[in-house]
């Protein structure tokens, strides 16, 4: 366990950042924010194939079945024997982040979806 203020330094200092999930049901009604941290920091990740996993990571990032071990470490390993390929997805991830995933744009989000169920606007400030 590391303190939310030391993750930038370790983030930063990731060559590849691995998020693996177990396919459990307390996994499939989460999502880890690592991905954005590392997402927003443009770290090439290799994640599974869990919950929203696949549709925030889309064409940008290497995605495993849960419990593959091999193909985890494959992946993995593919990243550090391809530089170029890792930093291009680590790029696409943070241009994906900052198009989809900023608090701005979750709060829109959450705004649009609360107006929806009480079927009126709420103003953003």
């Amino acid at each position: 366990m590391v303190t939310y203020a030391a993750l930038p330094a370790l983030l930063a200092a990731a060559d590849v950042v691995a998020i693996p999930q177990l396919d459990s049901a307390a996994a499939s009604h989460q999502m880890p924010m690592k991905v954005y941290d590392a997402m927003s920091m443009a770290r090439p990740i290799v994640a599974s194939t869990v919950s929203d996993l696949p549709v925030v990571l889309a064409g940008c990032a290497r995605l495993v079945a849960p419990r593959d071990v091999s193909g985890l470490s494959k992946a993995i390993l593919d990243l550090l024997q391809h530089p170029d390929q890792a930093r291009d997805l680590g790029e696409k991830a943070r241009v994906r982040c900052l198009q989809n995933y900023t608090m701005r744009h979750v709060a829109a989000a959450l705004a649009d979806a609360c107006s929806r169920a009480l079927k009126r606007p709420i103003a953003l400030s």
